[in-house]
């Protein structure tokens, strides 16, 4: 009866949330969550039952109600199989990725690895808050399974070589300190002849890339 109540409260908070979020009222949305019931409910949930309201302000494009969100504790990360870093990465959201980031979100999302998706959507700007925010320069994510099995355990530096991205991609993941000696980037250097690879060369200290 008590998880029958408690599921009946959060529908309704949850149900609440999103109109007004549709709506597109951050005012009315802070008065909704500063409620002393609505508060206890989020603290009890760990901020999940606001999750997928996250979801629907980066869908709407509401930024000030996702802020509103996080605020009153809303949670960042993956709930459900509901990646929210990796939504706003795959929409192009860059500003909502960073409020995620700032409160908390975690880069390194599992299988969905944003550095890979922001690299091979061309997405600069995505590319350097990931590393900004602590994204793992090298793998990008701790699954080493998923990583052996759907990249062949290939680096994010040696997928942008690969995969002829842009100079400052290459750039931004050296800055950050990825490994320029990872077992992948040999090969790759001596098949690529790009920007990228000319400067990663010269960055490990030697001037051709047959060696």
């Amino acid at each position: 009866m008590l998880n029958i109540l408690r599921f009946r409260k959060e529908k309704a908070l949850r149900d609440k949330v999103l109109d007004t979020i549709k709506t597109n009222k951050p005012e009315d949305l802070r008065l909704l969550l500063s409620k002393d019931k609505v508060k206890k409910l989020i603290r009890k949930t760990g901020g999940k039952v606001l999750s997928r309201s996250l979801i629907s302000a980066i869908h709407n494009k509401h930024l000030e109600c996702m802020e509103e969100l996080l605020k009153a504790g809303a949670y960042p990360g993956v709930v459900d199989n509901r990646n929210l870093v990796a939504r706003a990465v795959n929409m192009r959201k860059g500003r909502f990725l960073k409020l995620l980031l700032e409160y908390g979100a975690n880069p390194d999302c599992g299988e969905d690895l944003p550095l890979y998706t922001s690299a091979r959507m061309a997405e600069l700007g995505i590319f350097r808050t990931l590393l900004l925010y602590g994204a793992d320069p090298d793998y990008n994510g701790s699954d080493q399974e998923f990583l052996r099995k759907y990249l062949n355990s290939q680096s994010v530096l040696g997928w942008c070589l690969a995969s002829n991205c842009d100079v400052q991609f290459v750039q931004l993941l050296v800055q950050f300190g990825a490994n320029m000696y990872v077992p992948d980037i040999q090969e790759i250097l001596l098949q690529a002849d790009n920007d990228a690879a000319r400067y990663l060369s010269r960055e490990r200290g030697t001037d051709n890339l047959y060696f």
